[in-house]
């Protein structure tokens, strides 16, 4: 249970920093292009904008509560919270993470 709250959490945090920028619609969790400057903050975490969207699309699945495997969950939490912390503040993100 701590993993699905985590997740949608964090989740929650990556849409909005991606909503800020332009790169995500109200809509759909759609992203259709990374930039450069988050392709390289993102550089050996997430290689394009697909594997950005199925990172949203199970974090908004979690959210639904829809059953996610326990590996699943933890893979997710992990990688979501490792692309937030590099494209804000390692303690921000603590801070956004634990607030929300």
């Amino acid at each position: 249970m701590k993993d699905i709250a985590e997740v949608a959490k964090l989740t929650l945090l990556l849409e909005r920093i991606l909503r800020e920028r332009g790169l995500l619609d109200q809509e759909q969790l759609c992203v259709t292009a990374l930039p450069v400057d988050l392709q390289k903050r993102m550089d050996g975490l997430i290689e394009n904008a697909s594997e950005l969207q199925g990172l949203l699309r199970i974090g908004h699945a979690a959210r639904l509560g829809e059953a996610l495997s326990p590996p699943v969950l933890e893979a997710t939490r992990v990688m979501v919270q490792e692309v937030c912390e590099a494209l804000l503040d390692h303690d921000k993100v603590q801070i956004e993470s634990t607030v929300h």
